[in-house]
């Protein structure tokens, strides 16, 4: 479609407004250091149209050229993504204003940092069973990622498996996903969330939300998230509450990092990033029986956890996957009770 608006051809006015709210929605979504986005949902795209030096991880390129061709505005300033607009025939000029930047509804903006949290009402089929979910991006890093979709048809366990709840950085009751599985691609009971509380600092930057989804009413229980930027770092707060009167479950707490070295010192985990050492400790108001375990490309590597040969994976690019560092922190016990993970970041 760039090239049919690039050529003189129209496109239909309903057309350039589902372009341009989905380019909007996308360039809100954007990380301004390295040019990429969340990996959320199923990932089977391709790159067919390779007109920049840059690589296939970066929507600069393409939110800039998409801007130009379909709403006659620059999405971002001059610089080295200009080149697939340019061989394009967009001329990219004074004249051409540059789109304010909106703010994704629940982009959550700390210092050098940001996150994306998955609070979704579905109208259409979900692709993954991944509410809550937490994307964490510092510096151009992803810190708390999100794990992609590898393959579909491949022979079990690869036929989707990146698809459920426990491989994405959220809670998971009683070894059940939010929604119930039907086939490869189908999920039934839709889990569906609702924000209950935010807060902005004085610019106008969200810096706080409230969460919760329904998924677990089907066993007695509500999951509710809280995550606030605070200082240098980031509070993260999951309550497990119960329908009715106390009830207990087996919560576990998934985290997916990149595959960096690693140190666990009691309940921190300490993973060395290309610019410093980043810290994530873990509390819990059920002080006894917390259990860590980390996998990493499927084998367990610390802990005593049984085997999933799914932990431990990240696929950037469809049917291809390259090794992480899977946290899992198992609970036992009566709710109500909260987990709280702690994001400590280097100065």
């Amino acid at each position: 479609m760039v090239l049919a608006q690039a050529s003189g051809e129209s496109l239909p006015c309903k057309t350039l407004t589902k372009l341009g709210k989905a380019a909007n929605w996308l360039l809100s979504l954007l990380d301004e250091a390295s040019g990429a986005v969340p990996n959320l949902g199923p990932n089977d795209g391709a790159y067919a149209l390779p007109l920049s030096v840059l690589s296939f991880s970066d929507y600069r390129p393409a939110l800039q050229a998409a801007g130009l061709a379909f709403l006659s505005v620059s999405f971002l300033p001059r610089g080295a993504w200009d080149e697939f607009p340019h061989w394009l025939g967009l001329s990219i000029n004074k004249e051409r204003p540059q789109a304010r930047r909106r703010a994704a509804r629940l982009r959550l903006d700390g210092m050098d940092s940001w996150a994306y949290l998955r609070a979704a009402r579905f109208q259409e089929r979900p692709g993954h069973a991944d509410q809550l979910h937490l994307d964490l991006w510092w510096r151009g890093l992803n810190l708390a990622q999100d794990a992609g979709s590898f393959v579909y048809t491949a022979t079990a366990p690869w036929d989707n498996a990146l698809a459920g709840t426990k491989v994405h950085n959220t809670l998971i009751l009683n070894e059940r996903d939010q929604m119930t599985r039907a086939g490869r691609f189908l999920w039934l009971d839709f889990a569906q969330a609702k924000v209950t509380a935010t807060r902005a600092d004085k610019s106008g930057r969200l810096i706080f939300a409230a969460v919760q989804h329904n998924g677990y009413e089907k066993l007695g229980f509500i999951h509710q998230r809280e995550v606030q930027a605070e200082g240098r770092g980031w509070v993260v707060v999951d309550h497990v509450q119960p329908k009715a009167d106390q009830q207990q479950v087996q919560a576990r707490l998934h985290w997916l990092l990149p595959d960096w070295e690693w140190r666990l010192e009691g309940q921190v985990l300490r993973v060395r990033s290309p610019r410093g050492w980043v810290k994530l400790g873990i509390a819990s108001s059920l002080t006894e029986g917390m259990r860590f375990s980390i996998f990493r490309a499927g084998k367990l590597i610390h802990g005593k956890a049984g085997a999933d040969p799914v932990l431990g994976w990240v696929s950037a690019t469809y049917g291809v996957k390259t090794p992480a560092l899977s946290l899992n922190v198992d609970v036992s016990g009566f709710a109500p009770f909260t987990i709280t993970s702690i994001w400590t970041l280097p100065k």
